[in-house]
């Protein structure tokens, strides 16, 4: 996904969570972006919640990029729904 949406002209990043409770590298992180695209294999973007409920400083600029139908998450609507929101 991060290869196509270069592609098209978007330049992003990435951090990888993996465990709980966050702990400062993601306040680091949510301070160095305008835009956070949290991806998610869920319907209602508990994570994207978590990180908003950790830092509600920045609230406002986490995005859930959210999968849902019981399909493998893939690339293409990774990228798909990024672009919608940057539109």
């Amino acid at each position: 996904a991060r290869d196509a949406l270069a592609g098209s002209g978007l330049k992003t990043s990435y951090l990888r969570l993996r465990a709980l409770p966050l702990n400062g590298d993601v306040q680091k992180f949510l301070q160095s972006y305008d835009r956070i695209y949290v991806v998610e294999q869920n319907q209602q973007g508990q994570m994207a919640n978590l990180i908003r409920m950790h830092a509600p400083a920045f609230a406002l600029k986490v995005k859930s990029v959210l999968h849902y139908d019981g399909m493998p998450l893939d690339a293409q609507e990774v990228s798909r729904q990024i672009k919608e929101m940057e539109s």
